[in-house]
């Protein structure tokens, strides 16, 4: 899976985001033999809702073809796997990010390592993105949320069966790399 998502590494400007993957009802958690504990139960601020399972983390180029991705426990922020889904990018890089990410100082050692972090900003944050910078961001962070969009609607993520643990990351890895066909050969 990593090799196909190296082919897309020329560009500079990439997108990370995060889309919980649920692998039950939260109320059947207990019951639930998959996985055990409460690293597991997860709360998605987006949609404003709690769920049990796991936690997408994907970093796409700007046409929303995937990269990088990583699988945790639902309890994990966002900002857990910053190093491990970055350290693929090139030198030189872009990060467009949501407003999980404003964190000074991963900012700043991301810049040590040649990436620049652009998040969007809180209202309340003291250093504001001029209105052209914002919309640009905002524009361009589209994109990580229409893959999501297809992940869920056309190859149902959100609503997998498996048996299995094994099989549960199966199916999610043959969804990513669906998405990835589809994107690449089917989309202009």
């Amino acid at each position: 899976m990593e090799q196909i998502f190296q082919l897309f590494l020329f560009n500079e400007t990439f997108i990370q985001d995060s889309m919980p993957l649920p692998l039950c009802k939260r109320a059947r958690a207990s019951r639930n033999k998959k996985a055990r504990g409460r690293e597991f139960y997860g709360y998605c601020a987006a949609k404003k809702e709690k769920f049990f399972g796991f936690r997408l983390h994907m970093i796409t180029t700007c046409k929303g073809i995937p990269v990088s991705i990583q699988i945790l426990p639902g309890s994990f922020h966002d900002l857990t796997p910053i190093y491990e889904t970055t350290f693929i990018l090139p030198c030189g890089s872009t990060l467009l990010v949501e407003k999980a990410f404003n964190s000074q100082p991963i900012e700043e050692i991301l810049q040590d390592f040649g990436l620049t972090l652009i998040p969007l900003r809180k209202k309340n944050h003291k250093s504001q993105w001029l209105f052209h910078q914002e919309r640009f961001i905002k524009k361009n962070r589209r994109r990580i949320e229409t893959s999501f969009s297809i992940l869920t609607d056309v190859f149902s993520l959100q609503r997998l069966k498996a048996r299995t643990l094994n099989g549960f990351f199966l199916k999610v890895y043959a969804a990513l790399l669906a998405l990835v066909f589809h994107l690449t050969f089917l989309v202009d």
